[in-house]
């Protein structure tokens, strides 16, 4: 039974491949991917991407990455207005939202932060291998201030998608890690912000919104994890509100378990677009 489960949702990724909107190019390189994964034929710590050697630490959340941003597009916005758009990524992980963001927008000018060790490492090993320019790394958290601040680490490796600063249920090892405000990102214009950091985007979004340096913000694409960590508590509205009242529209998506154990037990990725309303006026 178990085998047969395994083998359809082999066949359902292939189906989602198949039918997504991606280019016939990211098509047929998440394909060969997927091929090498499926007959065990990609190297234990890499595998061939768009050409390049792609290094992971574990090749089924690497592959589940790929599809998310290069089949299912997750960061996929319009920038064309900016000839050198400046994008922030906060959780960068391996770097697979850089390198995405680096194919569509080649002059973009990238800053990279990822607090944990062991993909931070592997995400310079893949700007190296991508031969990405304009690309700076840096090994720190964001957050509401300079300082340090515990990372829990939920697998065997910090580079686990799921290690946060904020609180997890379950973890095998905290460490610290040094943190920065965020608001000391924006000392000029960021046209992107990508924000997956694994909860603590609340307390980095406040302390932007309360900053000088909020309106040199126009686009942000966030994951905003709803129920996420040890307390589980409902504060999507303030959230809402700090974009609000900071002038930011914005649009939201997501999906859940309608039929759970308990409720208030389920966590809910919660993808939400915000715009500067500065930046883009109605008409």
């Amino acid at each position: 039974m178990k085998k047969l489960c395994s083998k359809i949702i082999e066949l359902k990724h292939a189906f989602h491949i198949f039918s997504s909107d991606a280019t016939f190019e990211i098509k047929f390189e998440v394909l060969k991917v997927y091929f090498l994964i499926y007959f065990k034929l990609n190297h234990p710590d890499r595998v061939k991407f768009l050409g390049k050697d792609l290094y992971f630490c574990d090749i089924s959340s690497c592959f589940s990455l790929i599809l998310e941003i290069f089949i299912k597009n997750e960061y996929d916005i319009n920038l064309s207005q900016d000839t050198q758009p400046r994008i922030l990524d906060l959780g960068s992980n391996i770097g697979l939202s850089v390198i995405y963001f680096k194919y569509k927008f080649p002059n973009s000018i990238i800053e990279c932060y990822e607090p944990a060790k062991d993909s931070f490492e592997i995400l310079k090993k893949n700007i190296s291998s991508f031969g990405l320019r304009n690309v700076n790394a840096h090994n720190k958290a964001v957050g509401s201030k300079h300082g340090q601040t515990k990372f829990y680490i939920d697998n065997k490796t910090s580079a686990s998608t799921t290690s946060s600063t904020s609180e997890l249920v379950s973890f095998v090892e905290c460490i610290n890690v040094e943190t920065i405000p965020l608001s000391s990102c924006f000392e000029r214009k960021v046209n992107l912000m990508k924000m997956d950091i694994e909860g603590a985007e609340s307390e980095a979004i406040y302390e932007l919104m309360h900053s000088a340096n909020k309106h040199n913000l126009e686009y942000l694409i966030v994951e905003y994890h709803h129920h996420h960590g040890a307390l589980s508590i409902d504060v999507l509205s303030k959230f809402l509100y700090e974009l609000e009242a900071a002038e930011f529209g914005y649009l939201v998506e997501s999906t859940f378990d309608k039929r759970p154990r308990k409720y208030n037990e389920v966590t809910q990725n919660i993808k939400l677009l915000a715009y500067s309303k500065l930046s883009n006026p109605p008409g």
